[in-house]
């Protein structure tokens, strides 16, 4: 009884000895990963339409989670004073400065 005991315990060790090198293994494998943009930009996490992803959340393998936008094709909701809005026109060239985030300033049609 004794030496199957004995014997449990050596097995569990060495699992437990392979299975920290593997974890180490991982964890020097994800300290050495460098993700690389295709292009200059701002990186956004991803949302969908069923799950919007931030910091600290759980994601599973393969999902994209994060990305370069598209900003030739972006669409601004604004709101303009009703005492301005004879003044604004379709396909008018604007100016457009948000106010939060980083300071930048974008031209737009």
């Amino acid at each position: 009884m004794e030496r199957n005991i004995q014997r449990d315990d050596d097995n569990y060790n060495r699992r437990i000895v392979r299975e920290t090198k593997r974890l180490n293994d991982l964890i020097e494998n994800i300290e050495k990963t460098v993700y690389k943009a295709p292009s200059a930009g701002i990186v956004v996490y991803k949302k969908t339409r069923w799950y919007n992803y931030a910091p600290g959340r759980d994601i599973n393998d393969g999902w994209e989670v994060m990305g370069l936008p598209d900003f030739t094709t972006m669409k601004v909701a604004l709101t303009v004073d009703e005492a301005r809005i004879a003044n604004v026109a379709v396909g008018q060239e604007a100016l457009i400065t948000p106010r939060v985030g980083r300071a930048s300033r974008s031209k737009a049609r």
